[in-house]
C-alpha cells in the first residue's frame, strides 16, 4: 500500500499512459523489480495481470498482496518448472516487416512524409547476421495463453495517437536515441 501511495504522489492519472482494458504478462514476476512494475501497471489501470515465475511461494505471496491492494483487477500467477528456467520467451505478432515497409506504414498512419536514405556504413557485412527476424511467441502462448490483441498496424495507430496526445513528454527538437 505504501508503494502505491508513492506512485500516486509521483504521477497523476493524466500523466500515466492508459492501460485500461489491457492484459499484461510479466515473466520473472516474483522479483523486486517486477513487483514494483506490477503495482505501477495496476495503478495505471491494467485490466488483468499475469505473473510468471519459478518461485511459487513468493509468487503466491505477491499475488495475495496485489489482490488486496487492487481488488477490482484480475491478477493471476503461473509457475513454470525448473526445466523452463533460462528459456527465451518472445512476445510478438509472428509476422515480419522490413524496416523500409515499417517506415512507409508509419508515414501513412501519421500523414508525414520523409525521404528514406540508406547509409552504406550502417549496413551489416554479408553473412554477419540473419537477414530476417520473425518472433515465435509459442512459449508465451503455451505458458500463459498470451496472444497479440492488436495487429502491427493497429498498434502503430494506437501508439501514434498516444504520442500525438502526449507530446508534452517528448522533446522533438532534440535528437535522442
Amino acid at each position: 500500500m505504501k508503494k502505491e501511495m508513492k506512485l500516486r504522489e509521483l504521477y497523476t492519472p493524466e500523466e500515466c499512459f492508459s492501460l485500461k482494458d489491457k492484459n499484461v504478462v510479466i515473466f520473472g514476476g516474483a522479483g523486486k523489480m517486477a513487483e514494483s512494475f506490477s503495482r505501477a501497471l495496476l495503478f495505471a489501470g491494467c485490466k488483468s495481470l499475469t505473473l510468471v515465475d519459478l518461485k511459487e511461494d513468493r509468487l503466491k505471496k505477491l499475488i495475495k498482496e496485489l489482490t488486496g491492494e487492487f481488488p477490482a483487477r484480475d491478477i493471476y500467477s503461473q509457475t513454470c518448472s525448473v526445466s523452463d528456467a533460462g528459456q527465451v520467451v518472445n512476445v510478438g505478432s509472428g509476422q515480419e516487416i522490413s524496416i523500409g515497409d515499417l517506415v512507409k506504414t508509419i508515414m501513412r498512419i501519421t500523414g508525414k512524409k520523409a525521404e528514406i536514405e540508406c547509409d552504406d556504413e550502417c549496413l551489416r557485412p554479408p553473412k554477419s547476421e540473419v537477414n530476417r527476424l520473425v518472433c515465435d511467441a509459442s512459449r508465451a502462448r503455451e505458458w500463459t495463453g498470451w496472444a497479440p490483441k492488436f495487429s502491427l498496424e493497429d498498434g502503430l495507430i494506437e501508439t501514434s495517437r498516444w504520442i500525438k496526445n502526449n507530446m508534452k513528454y517528448f522533446k522533438p527538437e532534440l535528437y535522442n536515441i
